[in-house]
């Protein structure tokens, strides 16, 4: 399966006349995008802003934030069932606006505090607050069901993402790069078979990951080809929890750029399994079962790499899927987020087969941010029990700075003994 990403770099942002990009210079009709995104019959307005590396700004209530990318429209949409119709993700030229990001910003029922701080603290933590930013805030039509309005939130910047890429039709790329992979057994027999089993968050609206627009919810642990991630077949709907990978982190996937750069090196990539958060113990431990099967008898891996999306329940899906691969003779590294505010464990369960596990940060460590702000974007008080001066310092949660803990690789964060 062969794709190929257009690189289309993007060094400066700014309103202007018309929405073009020329060498590394990405200028956008605010006018024309504001039609654009009014195109989603559940939001009534939208405030859109940009926002810069350095600028004396915070953004609150941060629901999603998405590279821009345009697919040759007869080749698919960038982001198929989720905007647009269905279409294979992962084969054909993708072009994407490298160091800029769509960032969604909105209050819904449950809503957690994420942030992104462009300047200071808090924008060392987290490469969102250091690349140029589209803003999208929109206001829902009076009377709209919450649920809906986020989808349509979510919707709002996908569409964003695409009307600003859609500048690089015709254009020659910076640079290319190319994902082939083939899984079949046709790679080197010397090397180990190391496959990839990706949880993503599965609770419902507000509370999901879309596979090609159907929640992850409703899907059982399935094979998929890695580059369908990469190519935008699974977006981010989740803005109940600070700690999510956003779609930006899923179209570049850490892990998965990883497993490819190795792959025919020092290991073969065999192939991963997407699987889903279920609800309930039984429906976990089968879960579980059935995502070792396939990684075992399917995609034939000798050992595999298993990330969670999401703390505590999620927890349980880590380390009964580890038991699982191990009992089907599968060796597993574990990748976690932890949880560790006092005297009790980082982890609500741990396995005994989970004896090697990499950990990407401590959710509850606070940091202090202390920078002054001259605007505050989204909001004018943070959401939840975060206190402190929404335009100056506070101390909050590494995890409600966006970006800062990646659950799939993605941060320099980690944990070490006190």
């Amino acid at each position: 399966m062969d794709f190929e990403l257009a690189h289309f770099p993007v060094r400066s942002l700014c309103w202007g006349a018309h929405t073009e990009y020329r060498e590394g210079e990405l200028v956008v009709n605010r006018e024309a995008l504001r039609a654009e995104l009014l195109a989603e019959p559940l939001i009534d307005d939208v405030e859109l802003s940009i926002v810069r590396p350095g600028d004396r700004t915070r953004i609150l209530h941060v629901v999603d934030i998405v590279e821009p990318r345009w697919k040759d429209p007869e080749r698919g949409s960038p982001f198929p069932g989720s905007l647009g119709p269905l279409y294979q993700c992962g084969l054909g030229r993708t072009h994407a606006l490298d160091g800029v990001a769509v960032v969604t910003s909105g209050s819904l029922p449950r809503s957690e505090e994420a942030i992104i701080d462009m300047c200071g603290p808090g924008s060392e933590l987290s490469r969102f607050g250091q690349m140029p930013g589209l803003v999208v805030l929109p206001k829902a039509r009076e009377g709209s069901d919450p649920g809906a309005f986020g989808l349509a939130l979510m919707r709002a910047g996908l569409r964003a993402a695409v009307f600003l890429a859609q500048t690089t039709q015709g254009l020659e790329p910076a640079r290319t790069e190319a994902f082939s992979l083939d899984l079949g057994r046709n790679a080197s027999t010397d090397l180990p078979r190391v496959g990839y089993l990706s949880f993503s968050y599965s609770h419902g609206i507000g509370r999901q990951k879309l596979f090609y627009g159907k929640s992850t919810k409703d899907i059982v642990p399935s094979v998929v080809h890695p580059n369908e991630l990469l190519d935008g077949a699974l977006v981010n709907d989740g803005y109940t929890k600070p700690t999510k990978n956003a779609t930006h982190d899923i179209l570049n996937h850490p892990m998965i750029r990883e497993l490819h750069r190795r792959h025919n090196r020092d290991l073969v990539f065999a192939g991963m399994v997407l699987a889903n958060h279920y609800a309930t113990y039984e429906e976990k431990a089968a879960g579980a079962w059935h995502a070792a099967r396939l990684l075992r008898h399917v995609v034939e891996a000798e050992a595999v790499v298993i990330t969670k999306d999401g703390g505590g329940q999620a927890d349980v899906d880590l380390m009964l899927a580890c038991r699982a691969c191990e009992e089907a003779g599968l060796r597993t590294v574990l990748v976690a987020k932890e949880e560790s505010g006092g005297d009790g464990p980082s982890m609500v369960d741990v396995a005994p087969q989970a004896d090697a596990m990499v950990s990407v940060g401590n959710c509850p460590e606070k940091v202090r941010l202390d920078e002054s702000m001259e605007l505050v974007i989204g909001g004018d008080g943070f959401l939840g029990a975060i206190q402190g001066d929404v335009s100056g310092t506070v101390e909050i949660p590494v995890q409600n700075i966006i970006g800062a803990i990646d659950p799939i690789g993605g941060s320099t964060l980690t944990a070490r003994p006190g």
